[in-house]
């Protein structure tokens, strides 16, 4: 519904199947430190609908460790709404607290003023 309300249209590309992915990998939470990690690892902020590939996805990587594919690279930014140039930015545990600042503010849009909008059209 997020995706709609922000008018984000599919992947790109024919036969491209969809799964939801942490944006920061589980696997670096699991010898963090943080406090709550658990409830951050799996927080809605922390998850993106992203498009899978044959051979090239998301998966268990870092967003700085992406493969070296414009397309892949593309699609990510376009449905986590964080720029390629800030990728090495959210690329540790360390980083959830400013990944939910960023996110948040992406949700406020869609299911605020988008959904309002639509609402009183």
């Amino acid at each position: 519904y997020h995706y709609v309300l922000l008018q984000l249209r599919g992947p790109d590309g024919v036969g491209v199947s969809l799964e939801v992915d942490h944006i920061i990998p589980q696997s670096i939470f699991e010898s963090s430190t943080l406090k709550d990690k658990e409830l951050k690892t799996h927080n809605l902020f922390n998850l993106a609908l992203l498009p899978k590939k044959e051979n090239i996805s998301k998966g268990d990587k870092l967003l700085k460790l992406l493969p070296d594919d414009a397309w892949l690279k593309d699609q990510v930014a376009r449905y986590t709404s964080i720029q390629q140039k800030d990728f090495e930015r959210f690329s540790s545990a360390k980083s959830i607290d400013d990944l939910k600042v960023k996110r948040k503010k992406v949700f406020k849009e869609a299911f605020g003023r988008k959904r309002d909008s639509l609402l009183i059209a």
